[in-house]
């Protein structure tokens, strides 16, 4: 095309758009809502948010997409700013206030997060999530002022530019370490290539151990049988690594655009090799099962799905060896599950469920949380606090033993989108306790006293109430802190008392308090 053609070309081009006025515009911009609307169906958000960009100057719905795109991305700066646009329009929608003030809460902004939990919380007053999340901007202070219980730490080499989560240890006669899923590997078994991201695989890392430190320095592919065409992890062993279940999610080939494929759990047995996987029998099309993980005695596997009969989001479910086979799945309860996501579960040695969630109170994204069973029934969750936890994703945690361990996140300052880290106590731990007396008689327990813990700031760190005999107990602390004890001088036991006594564990009175003396 010569040059005078070219620029009437471009003349003509121009005339035709101009001719279309405001009409050509809003339909090209209708079109690029759609292309956008496309990507985001499909959950290709990053190729959405561009075009979402361009739309949402003149369109709430795009700028809400966008603000949706940025959050489900975890960019939580972005989705800060676009929510921040969205509630100065004074939304019907109270999921704005509630997003706007997930994403405040992830940036550290915690003042500003409460007032948009409270109005959330106004305009659905029949959700608890509102009011619980603005109490955690109140107590986030004191949460982030608390003494680090462990050191945490990036698992250096072993972690690739793409995204290494949720590792489990494992031993055979050949070699140790863990297994943990993968972006690093493409499909090279059937030649297929994933246009979007690497197919997940399961990666091996050998244990390497100097002095005190064990490096995860070598991996390779596990099994040439548990790879192929689709994502592989993660993945559970049982105690001596004779079973393994782990999550797989087909590559899906339908005359349907944009079809996407459940995860399903596999059960594999070894023999001279890994065994061909089975599907558990409580897998389907219509809804996601994964995040395995087996009791200790091997009779209880409990994994993370969105199946019928939740609580909402995906929910920890466990279903019981029955034979060769496994049994109908139960919910775990309101203890455990809420209205949003709680996945990743981790049964301990010592029968501790862990797991990660964004239902329960915590510092953003994903935290991990524990739960005892006592009784056939589990008790409320803890957070595990920071570092553990962070206002990103933090999940897919293990034990080494009592005292250190593994987990997984996507936290600023690591090599891929999610990375391995490893965790162990951060100096010696104590415990401080005593009792409260009425009188200077070992037997004259004040009951159900309310004691505070503080730091010697005054920055309050825990609080407990006295037992039948006014004992008090605070664990998990650094021995090299300094602390002080604090009595509610107003409870009622306390009234007519003009003085009690504090006495150690051994019922010496180590000193005598006068009301209003401190």
């Amino acid at each position: 095309m010569s040059r005078i053609k070219e620029s009437f070309f471009f003349i003509f081009v121009l005339c035709c758009s101009l001719g279309q006025g405001a009409d050509g515009a809003y339909a090209q911009m209708k079109q690029v809502g759609t292309r956008a609307d496309k990507y985001f169906n499909n959950y290709e958000y990053s190729k959405a948010i561009p075009l979402y960009e361009k739309a949402s100057v003149k369109n709430d719905d795009a700028l809400k997409k966008l603000a949706d795109c940025y959050r489900l991305i975890k960019n939580y700066g972005e989705a800060e700013k676009a929510y921040s646009k969205l509630a100065s329009k004074n939304p019907s929608d109270p999921l704005v206030y509630y997003y706007y003030g997930e994403a405040l809460l992830s940036n550290n902004k915690y003042e500003e997060a409460k007032k948009q939990f409270e109005q959330y919380a106004t305009q659905s007053p029949n959700d608890r999530k509102g009011r619980l999340y603005a109490k955690v901007c109140d107590d986030m202070k004191d949460l982030l002022i608390k003494p680090a219980i462990y050191k945490v730490y990036n698992l250096g080499e072993i972690n690739s530019k793409g995204s290494d989560f949720c590792p489990v240890f494992y031993k055979d006669k050949n070699r140790e370490g863990f297994v943990f899923a993968s972006e690093r590997i493409r499909d090279m078994v059937n030649n297929a290539e994933n246009k979007r991201a690497p197919y997940l695989s399961l990666v091996f890392a050998k244990a390497n151990k100097k002095k005190d430190t064990t490096l995860y320095e070598k991996w390779e592919l596990f099994s040439q049988k548990l790879s192929g065409n689709g994502h592989y992890g993660p993945a559970c062993f049982n105690s001596n690594f004779s079973e393994m279940f782990f999550t797989k999610v087909d590559n899906t080939v339908t005359g349907k655009r944009g079809a996407v494929s459940q995860p399903k759990l596999y059960w594999s047995k070894h023999g001279s090799g890994w065994k061909t996987p089975v599907a558990l029998p409580f897998v389907s099309n219509d809804y996601a099962t994964g995040h395995p993980t087996i009791s200790k005695d091997g009779q209880y596997l409990y994994f993370s799905s969105n199946m019928p009969g939740g609580k909402g989001g995906t929910d920890i479910w466990v279903s019981k060896r029955e034979g060769d086979t496994w049994g109908i799945p139960q919910n775990l309860g309101d203890e455990i599950n809420t209205a949003d996501d709680e996945t990743f579960p981790y049964i301990s040695q010592n029968n501790i469920l862990y797991f990660s969630s964004n239902g329960h109170a915590g510092f953003g994204g994903l935290d991990i949380f524990a739960s005892a069973q006592k009784d056939g029934k589990w008790s409320s969750v803890n957070n595990m606090m920071l570092p553990i936890n962070s206002t990103s994703d933090d999940f897919g945690i293990i034990f080494n033993d009592d005292n250190s361990g593994c987990f997984s996140s996507n936290r600023t300052g690591g090599k891929g989108s999610d990375d391995l880290y490893g965790f162990a106590l951060s100096g010696m731990i104590t415990s401080i306790s005593g009792k409260i007396l009425l009188s200077n008689k070992t037997d004259d327990g004040a009951q159900n006293l309310k004691v505070s813990l503080l730091m010697d700031n005054g920055a309050m760190l825990q609080t407990a109430s006295t037992d039948g005999f006014g004992f008090f107990k605070f664990d998990n602390l650094l021995a090299d802190q300094n602390y002080m004890v604090r009595v509610d001088e107003s409870d009622a036991s306390l009234i007519n008392q003009k003085k009690f006594y504090l006495a150690d564990v051994k019922n010496k009175v180590v000193r005598v308090i006068v009301k209003g003396n401190g």
